[in-house]
């Protein structure tokens, strides 16, 4: 792979290229990443044998989705359990192996381990950029970082590209909420860093210590945001709140990069919907395909997030499926004009965090939704289980902020039941609601888990008691 050459395609003018010029540049793109794969990497080497691809035969992106197997997780660490640690996938000498990442291991099927090449690192560090330009960020500008610097890519990528694209970092990860603000008055910055489920505790804490962002930071120009759906709403009172449009983002750590960003737009487009985020498609291929039938998507419709890498030398990813539910829209969506595909912001989720309760299929943050409607609410966790007698059992813990929480125990009872009407007008499920001490909840700086489900554990109780 010629590092030089692809450098080239930061160009800006490629923002000015019309749907079918990109097309080409992606495909020119994937062949060279298919004949790289094919003539250096074991894993896929045996996968293409095994079915039967034929790389020079493919001569469009239709024959190449229709030809190429996806793969998924376990087989990749089906693939570096059985020749560790980074399996059969490795594309590179060990001698060119510049850094590692680790997945976070939160799906349960273990931890992938990905290395990259030094050209691999620089690449990847150069995505990011995009967003800094689009949401109005330039050299100079003090940027903190809420995201741990550790073998996880999120921190290590986004400090790397920050740094390349000349912003002042302030690694702040380390520090509580209220050290955080108080550097926040201190320094000044221009941007933050956080994932949505941080932001509300950061607005709790705001309130707490009597922030007020729009006077204590006037600086702030955006919020960059990651790692998890949000509502319409929630989007609309956090933006008032800080006082500047949120920018998002998406990326893995198989792809590779952040690849979707959205515009100048923001999270929200000017009419008050829901922006696209817009896929970096000289960098990745990104495909959105139906999970029951594999098939692309339509515009507007809701799908499973494929990539495919266009650059890694050293761990190379074809047709990844992520699991990631995405909702798929065209280049043509949003008014900047740019020409590339993307994915809808703030709906990003994942297929298996999807609770089936009481037989219908209820999305975490449908919950959120709900719940975080009520300005009184901090945090809230929620639990499913089987009872004794073999009922299905949904319970909702809040905590409820100091400075808002209703002054008699008759007022609390009348906004916990205002909480469990709300959830079962969003989810048609009926729902107990339980108050519990402030601070007593998990609290979450990027990947959220606010649900434990004891389900089977309570169907082995049954039967012991029946």
């Amino acid at each position: 792979m010629n590092l030089r050459a692809e450098r080239r395609l930061l160009n800006p003018r490629l923002e000015l290229l019309n749907k079918e010029q990109v097309k080409s540049l992606q495909f020119g793109l994937l062949k060279k990443q298919l004949a790289h794969v094919a003539a250096t990497n074991p894993f896929y080497q045996r996968l293409f044998q095994r079915q039967g691809v034929d790389i020079a035969r493919i001569a469009t992106l239709e024959e190449f989705r229709r030809s190429v197997p996806l793969i998924e997780k376990k087989d990749l660490i089906e693939d570096q359990n059985a020749a560790p640690p980074w399996g059969t996938r490795l594309s590179v000498p060990d001698r060119d192996i510049g850094q590692v990442f680790v997945t976070s291991g939160t799906s349960g099927l273990g931890q992938e381990n990905h290395a990259l090449t030094h050209a691999d690192m620089e690449m990847s560090g150069s995505c990011w950029g995009y967003q800094c330009h689009w949401a109005g960020l330039v050299p100079g500008d003090r940027v903190f970082q809420t995201f741990p610097v550790a073998l996880q890519s999120a921190g290590v990528r986004g400090r790397r590209t920050m740094e390349k694209f000349g912003l002042n970092v302030f690694q702040v990860s380390i520090y509580d909420s209220e050290t955080k603000l108080d550097f926040m008055r201190r320094y000044q910055p221009h941007a933050f860093v956080a994932a949505p489920a941080y932001l509300t505790r950061l607005r709790a804490v705001c309130d707490e210590m009597g922030f007020v962002p729009r006077r204590d930071v006037p600086t702030l120009k955006t919020v960059l945001i990651t790692g998890g759906a949000y509502s319409v709403e929630w989007a609309q009172d956090m933006q008032d709140f800080w006082g500047v449009k949120f920018t998002e983002w998406y990326g893995s750590t198989q792809s590779g990069v952040s690849q979707c960003f959205t515009c100048e737009h923001g999270v929200l487009d000017p009419d008050g919907k829901r922006a696209i985020m817009h896929n970096l498609d000289h960098r990745v291929l990104l495909e959105v395909i139906d999970p029951e039938t594999g098939e692309q998507v339509a515009p507007g419709e809701e799908g499973d997030a494929v990539v495919t890498n266009l650059f890694r030398e050293a761990s190379p990813m074809i047709r990844f499926r992520t699991y990631d539910r995405v909702r798929y829209l065209p280049s043509g969506y949003c008014g900047c004009g740019r020409p590339f595909d993307g994915i809808e912001a703030g709906t990003v989720s994942r297929y298996d965090d999807m609770l089936k309760l009481r037989g219908v299929n209820t999305w975490p943050e449908t919950i959120d939704g709900a719940v975080f409607t009520f300005p009184e609410v901090e945090e809230y966790a929620g639990r499913v289980w089987m009872s004794n007698q073999g009922t299905e059992e949904i319970a909702v813990r809040v905590e409820l902020k100091p400075q808002l929480r209703p002054g008699s125990p008759e007022a609390v009872e009348t906004l916990l039941r205002a909480i469990a009407a709300r959830l079962r007008e969003r989810t048609g499920l009926r729902m107990d609601i339980e108050e519990v001490a402030h601070e007593s909840l998990p609290r979450f700086t990027f990947k959220v888990r606010r649900w434990t489900d004891e389900r089977q554990t309570g169907l082995k109780v049954v039967k012991y008691t029946e």
